[in-house]
């Protein structure tokens, strides 16, 4: 009866958290495509390609040193309170706040005084953006050390707030260049860093609150960091490196083998599948999960049934996203028409990761770093030789067809070798679309916390 309660109460926090953070997701997307507006507006192919080069520059060394451990850390401080053990929790955030702080310094340094110089090919200009964009490593420091506080407590109302306030500033900043100034990459670039130092400002009172419980707490003596990091947290290290290689090095290869213009439209096509990525409701998983890392059978039972609710959601995003991405390009950015067929292309990489998402969460939640490491060896090195291959052969489109087929092989492998060493339960996608009494369960589950959570319900 207990566990039973236990499990209903992971549920409701799962539906209230994804509820705020989804509305709140869905209203930034609004204003996400607004941004979009003034920024695809004011840029033409070659730049929006540069500006897409520049943010991948900036997001490798972020991956390098801005997540370093980031989320071994993290896991293992959700997982110190789940266990009641809150002087750790402490412990290990304040000596990875330290971490974290110090090690902006070597990508500050970097962009700040090295990297513009070798940017001058795009003009004197970009020397400042690199220079704006290297003030970001400070901020989003900051700015990921209170979202870990505010994730640690819970404060999920919050949370789903945060992206879309900071979007918000960040289009009035735009929306007053274009209309007022001229909007140029210069003041894009400015508007992506102050947006979230005003964001920190506004935050400050409910940081102090998610502190408080830690306030009068004795810290942990046990220096709890470098034993992490010197254990199965050293797996963190290449598996860091090679998580978003893929990603990072792609806009790269696609000027090396085609042009700039190039990189800009497939980022078009890409980022309107992040979109479609982020409708379905995986926000809370890394807060929530690890606090089951002891019931086996439960993450077993979320593995199953949380898979295949994505995959079904993904249906739906799928279908919204092929009637409306081409109509949005067509009529609004009609210069990025040539990204609507790598899009169609990329689609089915929605069904991959709805069916990918709950099963990677695992690897983490049971501290098994290294197979996360060799699952993402094998996905960037069949990833970047498919690209090698298609790019050269098929051009545009090839850029899409290079990145479909590396992510499929690379997935089908992975799931085969966890079925072999049985890591999971094989899951059988044909009962997806079977519905049971224990889908009329979950559903009646859902639809009772949700009716809940309306207004005129709590007043009652």
């Amino acid at each position: 009866m207990a566990k039973d309660k236990e499990d209903i109460k992971f549920a409701k926090t799962f539906i209230e958290g994804e509820f705020h953070l989804g509305l709140w997701s869905y209203i930034k997307k609004g204003v996400s495509v607004l941004d979009s507006f003034f920024i695809l507006r004011s840029l033409s192919l070659y730049q929006f390609g540069v500006y897409q080069l520049l943010l991948t520059l900036y997001a490798f060394l972020s991956d390098v040193f801005h997540d370093l451990f980031a989320g071994v850390i993290s896991n293992d401080i959700v997982r110190f309170v789940g266990e009641g053990k809150e002087s750790y929790a402490k412990k290990l955030f304040l000596e990875y706040a330290v971490f974290r702080i110090l090690m902006t310094v070597p990508p500050f340094i970097y962009t700040f005084f090295i990297a513009p110089h070798s940017w001058v090919r795009y003009g004197q200009d970009a020397i400042t953006w690199v220079r704006i964009l290297s003030v970001l490593f400070i901020v989003d420091t900051l700015l990921n050390l209170a979202m870990l506080l505010l994730n640690l407590r819970l404060e999920f109302r919050i949370l789903a707030i945060r992206p879309t306030l900071q979007k918000v500033i960040q289009f009035s900043l735009l929306a007053y260049f274009f209309f007022f100034q001229h909007l140029d990459l210069t003041r894009i670039f400015l508007a992506q860093v102050l947006a979230p130092i005003f964001l920190l400002l506004l935050f400050i009172p409910a940081l102090i609150r998610s502190f408080r419980p830690w306030r009068k707490l004795k810290t942990a003596r046990e220096l709890k960091i470098f034993k992490i990091i010197f254990s199965y947290g050293v797996w963190e290290v290449p598996q860091l490196i090679l998580r978003d290689f893929l990603a990072r090095v792609r806009p790269f290869l696609i000027k090396l083998f085609l042009n700039t213009e190039a990189v800009g439209i497939f980022g078009i096509a890409n980022t309107a599948l992040s979109m479609l990525k982020d409708l379905l409701p995986t926000r809370t998983l890394n807060a929530l999960m690890p606090r089951k890392a002891h019931d086996e059978n439960y993450l077993n039972y979320l593995l199953y049934y949380g898979t295949k609710y994505y995959v079904l959601m993904a249906l739906g995003a799928a279908a919204i996203g092929a009637v409306a991405f081409p109509l949005g390009v067509h009529y609004i950015f009609p210069q990025f028409e040539p990204s609507i067929p790598l899009f169609y292309i990329l689609l089915p990489s929605l069904f991959i990761f709805a069916f990918t998402k709950i099963m990677n969460l695992l690897q983490l939640v049971y501290r098994k770093q290294n197979m996360i490491f060799y699952q993402s060896f094998a996905k960037n090195a069949i990833g970047t030789l498919a690209l090698v291959v298609f790019i050269p052969l098929g051009g545009l489109y090839g850029i899409s067809l290079g990145t479909e087929v590396g992510e499929l092989v690379s997935t089908y492998l992975w799931y085969y070798i966890l079925l072999r060493i049985k890591f999971i339960e094989p899951l059988r996608i044909k009962t997806f679309f079977q519905i049971t009494d224990e889908d009329r369960r979950i559903v009646g589950l859902v639809r009772t916390h949700l009716v809940a959570m309306l207004p005129w319900k709590r007043n009652a």
